[in-house]
């Protein structure tokens, strides 16, 4: 089961980097090199996040966290998806008496997603 990165953050971020970069364009004297990084951080962040790319993912053994950007990705092992507990809008793995806290956000989650796997985590 996948969950993807929350559309709204994405659009605001496609919306930040466009008010800078009129802001950008209608000031003078010339552009600040600095500007621009942030321009382009903002709209690749953005489009990233508006491509439906997942942010996690939850097999029956293993939650795979991929980055945004590049290659980069953490794997977590579970038994089953019943190793994995809420509490309040927070994700652990909880395994032999062990509690680890997964690096993930209700708030960083598309809504559709991330109810399904509290669904998900509820019915095991």
């Amino acid at each position: 089961m996948e969950t993807h990165y929350n559309r709204n953050i994405g659009i605001l971020f496609v919306l930040l980097g466009a008010i800078l970069l009129v802001a950008t364009a209608l000031t003078y004297p010339p552009v600040y090199v600095e500007r621009i990084i942030v321009i382009v951080v903002c709209l690749i962040f953005g489009i990233l996040m508006l491509s439906r790319r997942p942010y996690f993912t939850v097999t029956d053994n293993e939650i795979l966290i991929k980055a945004l950007i590049g290659p980069a990705k953490k794997t977590y092992k579970i038994n089953s998806i019943g190793d994995v507990v809420r509490e309040g809008n927070k994700l652990y793995i909880m395994q032999n008496g062990n509690k680890t806290k997964l690096p993930v956000s209700k708030f960083m989650s598309d809504k559709n997603d991330w109810t399904h796997l509290l669904e998900s985590i509820k019915s095991k």
